[in-house]
């Protein structure tokens, strides 16, 4: 059981990883992108910053998902940034409930329901790296 969760953290670990520099590279070839989660560009200024902050937000962080490790990130400090950020953008996501929630397109939701789910994952994998390492919650 040890061994299967230790792989399930660091499956997790590659598989975010990867997803955040896929997600990076598209955003940073493709800003036009954006405008299906309701973030208009209209000049080259508004591409550029979107190539910068958000994607190079998610490579750099992909990066660090991935080989956090040669600079001492333990896979415990890994999931724990990813599950902070992705906590951090379900608050975000229920202050835009909270604020326009009949205006909101089916997108959001489904925004929602994918930031769930790895914000889930990521706390099971360190649900059991606490166990494995014998640590209370």
């Amino acid at each position: 059981m040890r061994q299967l969760s230790f792989r399930f953290s660091n499956f997790l670990l590659v598989t975010l990883g990867v997803m955040l520099i896929a997600l990076g590279v598209t955003t940073m070839v493709y800003p036009d992108i954006m405008s299906r989660y309701g973030l208009s560009v209209v000049n080259v200024h508004g591409k550029s910053t979107i190539i910068a902050v958000i994607g190079g937000a998610e490579i750099g962080l992909g990066i660090f998902v991935l080989f956090g490790r040669i600079i001492g990130a333990s896979v415990l400090i890994r999931l724990s940034l990813l599950l902070c950020i992705f906590m951090g953008l379900l608050f975000g996501r229920l202050l835009g409930v909270i604020r326009y929630y009949p205006e909101l397109p089916d997108v959001f939701f489904r925004e929602v329901f994918a930031e769930i789910l790895i914000a889930g994952l990521c706390a099971l994998g360190l649900y059991f790296i606490q166990r494995r390492n014998n640590h209370r919650l």
